[in-house]
């Protein structure tokens, strides 16, 4: 559900009038469900521990939220919007 709502939020985010009227809540939303990815996979490399690393939806979500938390400013932000590529996840 995470996942399909910061699809959602991502999209919205390219709009310059979602922007306008919600782009607070939008950041807020935004840093929420990172924060979330962030802890969910620091949980992961516990339990898994180098076992993690032999998955490779596991590496695929480290690489996507990883490059989702460089900043926004600069030539890389482009990178944030990998996130959009969890929802492959729900595929398989």
């Amino acid at each position: 559900v995470l996942i399909l709502i910061n699809a959602v939020t991502l999209g919205l985010e390219t709009s310059p009038d979602a922007i306008a009227a919600f782009g607070p809540l939008l950041t807020a939303i935004d840093r929420a469900i990172l924060g979330v990815f962030v802890v969910e996979l620091a949980i992961r490399l516990v339990v898994y521990r180098t076992r993690f690393f032999r998955d490779p939806w596991r590496i695929f979500d480290l690489f996507v939220v990883g490059f989702a938390m460089i900043p926004t400013t600069g030539s890389l932000s482009v990178l944030r919007a990998l996130r959009i590529l969890r929802v492959l996840r729900l595929i398989s």
